[in-house]
């Protein structure tokens, strides 16, 4: 079983969605928070504690919103 579970949230048009990957390591876990695109990511360990944490704040190239 994987130990690291990332949580990513990306808003895309109005629509909150989430993508989550597990991880056997921190490292491995850390590595793909700061390199996947999305408005923020959070990392859990084993037990379900988030143990990072980050706000990206992605800008959209296009916004549509009156």
């Amino acid at each position: 079983m994987s130990k690291h579970r990332v949580k990513t949230h990306h808003w895309i048009d109005g629509v909150l969605s989430f993508e989550e990957r597990f991880f056997e390591s921190f490292e491995e876990a850390l590595a793909h928070a700061e390199d996947v695109v999305c408005h923020n990511v959070k990392i859990f360990n084993e037990d379900g504690v988030v143990v990072h944490y980050v706000v990206k704040g992605v800008v959209e190239s296009a916004s549509t919103y009156a």
